[in-house]
């Protein structure tokens, strides 16, 4: 499988409603968990195993802070 570990600060996780959405490069929505914050860590781990190859964009937010990130998924 293939995973990417997607790190957030203690600063983010302390509020509540940590979401983690992920669009590929035409915008669609391909996959949202709307609380990460049950996760033991600082650390998500997002399976990308069933994504196509491409560009992917994450984004964490939880209403008054937002992360964008790129993801470039190849073979």
């Amino acid at each position: 499988s293939t995973i990417v570990n997607i790190a957030f600060s203690k600063a983010s996780k302390s509020s509540s409603g940590l979401q983690l959405t992920v669009y590929n490069s035409s915008g669609q929505l391909v996959f949202r968990d709307s609380d990460i914050l049950k996760s033991p860590t600082e650390v998500y781990q997002l399976n990308i195993s069933a994504f196509s190859c491409g560009i992917y964009y994450v984004q964490l937010s939880n209403g008054t802070f937002q992360s964008n990130h790129k993801i470039i998924k190849t073979n």
